[in-house]
């Protein structure tokens, strides 16, 4: 370390300002310290990447500002050979990354044949995620969009999009999820991945499975919208959707019905505990809503999952389906008694 330069890397990048990691902790930058005399640099994202190795000199601030104790004075690229490769700038994903490390500002993780990925604060919605530590953590799941990086540590990949993988509840139901799944028809949930005027990208986090949305079969309503006259304007990146649809290929579904779901615990099905009459009064959940429409309209379906039904909590099943079924196990009770 010449010149009382210390090595960092850079966790956080902004037109006029950025962020480091160092050995003396987390050092904030301004656009000044990267212009040399006589040049004019209107942007730190024309000099440096996410993730990029560089070398600044510092000064402890008066007065720590936004956690950071020290400013850097000058910064310049660490003159590494990775950093003259040519890069492709192809966007890959969405896919699902499994997270090894978190901090305030970034987190790092491994997905299956891309290896070690960076993901910068910057990468999750603003809106929601201001701590990453606070937003996830060491073995959640991601679902990522990356491309190449200056490869640091054998780290080749950087986030531009991050969301948190909502997994369900180990106590979860998950029986009936898995039964739709083996047909050419699913009932799931997904987080919307694009917005367009006519059709919306969702990715099905439970099936692994790409789900398009359009905007004829949309029953979400107009939501906060006046008049709205695209998907545009009810529909946001990073929401989730409930959806009803048909497989078209091995990979790929087109929703038959599909609307926005505010929230979560909505897509959970209770674990089925005859524990007390009040269990049976629960509010049903919307999966278990369109379960009971989806098997009164198509009454094979309850036929070829019969050795499953007895798992489904009643309020998920049609009456018709209950009535038989009760009458059958009255039956049974009057005989053994006689």
């Amino acid at each position: 370390m010449s010149n009382g330069e210390i090595t960092g890397l850079i966790s956080k990048l902004e037109d006029a300002f950025a962020y480091a990691t160092t050995e003396l902790g987390t050092v904030f930058i301004p656009l000044a310290a990267a212009r040399n005399k006589n040049e004019t640099l209107l942007s730190l994202k024309d000099m440096f990447e996410y993730n990029e190795e560089i070398r600044l000199t510092v000064v402890k601030q008066p007065k720590p500002k936004n956690n950071c104790e020290f400013l850097a004075k000058t910064v310049r690229k660490a003159g590494t050979v990775a950093s003259t490769s040519k890069r492709s700038e192809e966007i890959i994903g969405p896919l699902v990354a499994r997270v090894t490390s978190t901090t305030d500002s970034f987190a790092f993780a491994n997905a299956d044949g891309y290896g070690t990925i960076f993901i910068p604060g910057d990468a999750f919605d603003k809106t929601v995620v201001r701590s990453v530590h606070n937003y996830i953590s060491h073995k959640n799941h991601v679902i990522v969009r990356i491309k190449e990086q200056i490869e640091r540590k054998g780290c080749k990949y950087v986030a531009i999009e991050a969301f948190k993988h909502l997994e369900p509840e180990k106590e979860e139901e998950v029986v009936v999820m898995r039964a739709i799944q083996k047909s050419e028809m699913i009932i799931s949930h997904g987080i919307v991945l694009e917005v367009g005027p006519m059709e919306v990208h969702v990715f099905d986090e439970k099936n692994q499975a790409e789900v398009y949305c359009h905007m004829l079969t949309y029953t979400g309503g107009i939501r906060n919208a006046e008049m709205p006259k695209s998907l545009l304007e009810v529909i946001n990146v990073n929401e989730h959707v409930m959806f009803k649809a048909k497989r078209t290929s091995d990979t790929r579904f087109d929703a038959i019905d599909w609307k926005p779901v505010e929230n979560y615990e909505e897509l959970e099905i209770p674990v089925k505990k005859n524990t007390s009459d009040s269990f049976q009064q629960t509010a049903p959940c919307t999966i278990s809503m369109l379960l009971r429409s989806f098997l009164s309209r198509n009454p094979s379906a309850m036929e070829e999952y019969s050795g499953i039904l007895h798992l489904i909590p009643d309020y998920a099943l049609p009456d018709e389906y209950l009535m038989v079924r009760d009458s059958h196990r009255f039956e049974g009770t009057k005989w053994e008694d006689q």
